[in-house]
C-alpha cells in the first residue's frame, strides 16, 4: 500500500473515530464518515466494507496501546528492580487515558459490536499478570523473595494497583498530578504496591 492510500485510509479511520467520540458508534453513519473525511462513499468501499471493519482496526489499536508498557521489559539487577521499573514506566506511559479506551467504555454501546472484547480484555489482563508473575517468580527462585509467597497472587496485587490507576484516567481525563509530582507518586506507589514482595508470609 502506497503512502497516499496509507494516509487517506488513515483519514478514513480518524474520521469515524472522532464522530463515534461525538455521536457513539450506533448514530455514526457511513455518510457522517466520509462527509468529515472529505472523500466519496467509493473512496470508502475501497478501503473498508462497512463501519465494523474500522471498529475491528480500532479495537486493535486500542490493545496494541494497552499493550505497549509491557512491550519492553527492563531487565534490572534485581526482580524488585525490574518489577518498580515497569510499575513506574506503566504509571509515566499513560498520563492521559487511553483513547481508544475511552471510546469502546463510553461511545460504543452494547451489543454485537462488542462480541468478544470483554474476552479480549480479560486475556489482555492475565497476559500482564503473567509477566508480572514470571518477574516475581524469578526472585523468589533466587531466593531475594521468600519462598512462601505466590508468584500469581502478588502479581494480581501490582496489577490490581495499575488497573485502579487507568480506571482514575478513563474518569478523569488527565493524571492525577503534573509531570514531575507524578514521577515522585509513582515511585511512592510502586514501593507501596509491592511491599508485600519485602514482607515474611
Amino acid at each position: 500500500m502506497g503512502r497516499k492510500s496509507t494516509d487517506v485510509r488513515e483519514k478514513i479511520i480518524q474520521s469515524a473515530y472522532a464522530i463515534i467520540q461525538e455521536k457513539g458508534y450506533s448514530k455514526t453513519t457511513l455518510e457522517n464518515i466520509v462527509q468529515r473525511a472529505g472523500l466519496t462513499r467509493g473512496a470508502f468501499y475501497y478501503y473498508f466494507s462497512d463501519k465494523d471493519e474500522i471498529l475491528r482496526e480500532l479495537e486493535q489499536r486500542y490493545e496494541a496501546t494497552y499493550r505497549n508498557p509491557y512491550g519492553e521489559i527492563t531487565e534490572c539487577k534485581t526482580a524488585y528492580e525490574t518489577i518498580k521499573t515497569l510499575f513506574v514506566h506503566n504509571i509515566l506511559s499513560k498520563k492521559e487515558p487511553n483513547p481508544y479506551a475511552v471510546m469502546f467504555r463510553y461511545r460504543v454501546e452494547s451489543g454485537t459490536q462488542l462480541e468478544g472484547m470483554r474476552q479480549k480484555q480479560c486475556n489482555l489482563d492475565y497476559d500482564f499478570i503473567e509477566i508480572i508473575a514470571r518477574i516475581i517468580q524469578a526472585g523468589i527462585d533466587s531466593g531475594e523473595f521468600d519462598r512462601g509467597l505466590d508468584a500469581r497472587d502478588c502479581a494480581c496485587s501490582v496489577y490490581m494497583v495499575l488497573l485502579g490507576y487507568d480506571t482514575f484516567l478513563l474518569t478523569h481525563g488527565k493524571a492525577p498530578y503534573a509531570p514531575k509530582r507524578l514521577g515522585e507518586w509513582a515511585e511512592k506507589m510502586a514501593d507501596f504496591a509491592l511491599s508485600p514482595l519485602r514482607e515474611t508470609p
